[in-house]
């Protein structure tokens, strides 16, 4: 199983999902550190999909198309 976020938000880009257990979290740590920057901008764009008011147009669009 694999863990350190919810699939919907951690991608290739922005993460990694990882077997919890001790050596697989040193060696993701160690992966991610040494370029932490390459996550950055696709992380920030990421996050943007979950915004407030993006999610709530998002609902909303849902609920009027199944009316």
């Amino acid at each position: 199983m694999n863990e350190g976020g919810f699939r919907e938000t951690v991608t290739e880009k922005t993460g990694l999902l990882i077997n919890a257990d001790l050596h697989n979290t040193i060696e993701a740590v160690k992966f991610i550190s040494s370029k932490p920057e390459s996550y950055r901008d696709a992380c920030l764009e990421q996050a943007k999909r979950f915004d407030l008011s993006i999610f709530s147009e998002n609902i909303k669009n849902v609920v009027d198309n199944d009316r």
